[in-house]
């Protein structure tokens, strides 16, 4: 009888186990992550040996939640849970693609700034996934390349964004793809974009064949770390270093922020976590794009939080509004 009991009992343990951590919910739980200093990330010829300052990419943990994980992002006041739209498969592709484009991104927003001939090229972007959202379903395939809207060449993930914004949901679009070899044109209509402003497709895409040419060779020494959010940090560093290594004065810096090719900085998801981050390494200033800084301002944790819309104003509070920092 007492076998029969212990029996029971390990077997309904297995079962809650089972239940509470192993069966996968559509969710994301976000935790504080790691900070990491750039500037002893990025490599290039004459580099300057000694700058001035420490400036911080800030990351956050990412757990696909179980129920346990679940209840636990309910109550840590440090945790966030978001809806996982894609497969996980599917997200690491997308964030490994994100981490390369957003260092070649980053150079070259660098490079215009400091005066340094570089040119981006890209031959389009290709679909990874099909979002359930996408009004396209029939017209659209897995590994189609989108090289153009309307007759408006797309060659990289940013420049269909910034076009498609100029429309609302709804809108019917022209779209000049390759399929196997093939160019053809297709109607799409696109779908109010659920996370911010503007209009998307439904898709899930990667830049396809983007290259940066440049005579100056930089190498971002960067292990584990994916997705396209430290953009901002490392054009910050990029620049901080061909210019001399003096622009932080002696401060601590940390940040988050994606970068387009014109210096646009967009929105990031986990913005208190990263703040916590940045805390932790005793960072003073936290840039935060504008669309993310209502919730970094509520999350301070002791940090000056400075929105930026782009690169050149992150500049231009390094050089002219951020005190040296005392001896």
């Amino acid at each position: 009888m007492k076998l029969k009991r212990l029996l029971l009992v390990l077997f309904f343990s297995i079962i809650v186990f089972f239940l509470l951590f192993r069966v996968k919910l559509p969710y994301l739980l976000l935790l504080p992550g790691k900070a990491e200093n750039v500037l002893s990330m990025i490599q290039f010829p004459h580099k300057p040996l000694n700058p001035s300052g420490r400036l911080y990419l800030t990351t956050v943990y990412v757990i696909h939640a179980t129920p346990a994980f679940y209840l636990f992002g309910l109550i840590d006041p440090s945790a966030e849970l978001l809806s996982d739209r894609i497969s996980g498969v599917i997200e690491n592709k997308v964030e490994a693609e994100q981490m390369k484009d957003s260092q070649l991104l980053a150079e070259l927003v660098a490079f215009k700034k400091a005066g340094i001939p570089a040119q981006l090229k890209g031959t389009g972007v290709k679909i990874l996934k099909i979002l359930k959202s996408s009004l396209d379903r029939n017209v659209l395939r897995k590994g189609d390349v989108i090289v153009g809207i309307n007759h408006h060449p797309t060659p990289f993930f940013f420049s269909i964004l910034t076009y498609l914004n100029h429309f609302p949901p709804g809108q019917p679009v022209f779209l000049t793809i390759l399929r196997q070899g093939r160019k053809m044109r297709l109607k799409a209509e696109t779908i109010k974009n659920s996370s911010g402003t503007g209009v998307r497709l439904g898709i899930l895409v990667v830049n396809n064949g983007i290259k940066l040419k440049t005579n100056f060779p930089v190498q971002i020494r960067l292990k584990h770390i994916e997705g396209s959010s430290a953009g901002l940090v490392f054009s910050l560093g990029i620049y901080d270093l061909l210019k001399g290594g003096s622009l932080l004065k002696g401060q601590v810096v940390a940040g988050t922020g994606t970068i387009d090719a014109n210096g646009n900085v967009g929105p990031i998801e986990g913005v208190a976590q990263k703040i916590k981050t940045a805390a932790a390494v005793h960072a003073h200033y936290f840039f935060c794009p504008v669309q993310n800084y209502a919730k970094a301002e509520k999350n301070a944790d002791g940090l000056t939080i400075i929105p930026v819309k782009d690169f050149n104003q992150a500049v231009d509070f390094l050089k002219n509004k951020m005190p040296y920092a005392r001896p």
